[in-house]
């Protein structure tokens, strides 16, 4: 998970299905009433949640099933990567399709901030920096945030997903065949501003703006917007 912050919604540095006991009593003793799961079905059968007394989890996957654009398996399994492009062009890809085609899930989050009894919240994909940082950005953009200080949220991921990020990449290194894929993997899982960025680009290019795109495609009209500052903002 990721550990972007604000107000009474935030991200933990793990995934709910790795979490300790004590995990769980420390979030079920910080009042922790929600937990928004961005990842498929498929994802949550290998990995799922665990269950927590007194905490309601509801699933909102970006990727109902994984579109054929963003699969990465079957380049996986012939170890060549090359199709992906240059290091960080698909991730800069996924960020644009959270924009112009995935964005149900985040319009959802927002909707669930906006209710007293759904807070505090969490979000969490399968590895926190990508569909949980955009998500995040996107909430920090609603209560006014700096796009600056959205940007250096966004790379606090960096230093708290890298070691296992970095753990991931070691497994996968044997399945590939050649440098330029391991390098292709190593962007992957790697947290860079300028995925972000393609992600702000895609938004202003189609909506103008971030404000207008919160309103439009995320359904966070000026009222919501009021409410949602009014509940998280102090």
């Amino acid at each position: 998970m990721g550990t972007q912050s604000s107000g009474a919604t935030y991200t933990v540095p793990r995934r709910s299905s790795s979490l300790s006991d004590a995990d769980v009593r420390y979030l079920q003793q910080s009042g922790l009433k929600l937990v928004c799961d961005y990842r498929s079905d498929v994802e949550i059968v290998h990995k799922p949640d665990r269950t927590m007394d007194g905490i309601r989890n509801e699933n909102i996957p970006v990727f109902k099933e994984v579109p054929s654009q963003i699969d990465t398996g079957p380049l996986v399994a012939s170890g060549h990567l090359g199709a992906l492009g240059k290091p960080g062009a698909y991730m800069k890809m996924v960020n644009q399709e959270y924009v112009t085609h995935y964005n149900g899930a985040f319009a959802q989050v927002l909707e669930f901030a906006q209710h007293p009894e759904n807070l505090p919240l969490v979000q969490h994909c399968s590895s926190g920096k990508d569909r949980t940082g955009f998500g995040s950005a996107m909430l920090l953009f609603a209560l006014g945030v700096p796009e600056e200080t959205v940007m250096v949220d966004f790379m606090l991921s960096k230093t708290y997903t890298e070691a296992a990020s970095q753990k991931t990449l070691e497994s996968l290194k044997p399945k590939l065949k050649d440098e330029e894929s391991i390098t292709i993997a190593a962007a992957i899982y790697d947290v860079r501003k300028e995925y972000l960025q393609a992600a702000l680009d895609e938004i202003n290019s189609k909506y103008g703006s971030v404000d207008r795109y919160l309103e439009q495609a995320l359904g966070l009209t000026k009222e919501k917007r009021e409410n949602l500052r009014a509940l998280l903002l102090e």
